[in-house]
């Protein structure tokens, strides 16, 4: 079974094993957004889907720490 495959309480709980303190929560609040708009058929606009997708950026950066990582690609991006 593929992580997208998964409704966001399967994917909680198999997180609540996983996670460290206080990232559970973290991504349970992210996914709450996006459950309003896939599943509740709420339409966003472009600056809220922007912010959403930078939430889960830093969501990654502080669940991974990966933050020169994730600006690394970010520099070679723009240069290329």
């Amino acid at each position: 079974l593929e992580i997208t495959d998964l409704t966001t309480s399967e994917l909680l709980r198999k997180l609540a094993r996983a996670a460290a303190p206080g990232e559970h929560e973290l991504v349970e609040a992210w996914l709450a957004q996006c459950d309003i708009v896939k599943y509740g058929g709420v339409r966003t606009s472009a600056a809220e889907a922007k912010r959403t997708l930078d939430d889960a950026r830093a969501l990654v950066v502080t669940t991974t720490g990966v933050a020169g990582a994730a600006g690394a690609a970010g520099a070679a991006k723009e240069a290329a």
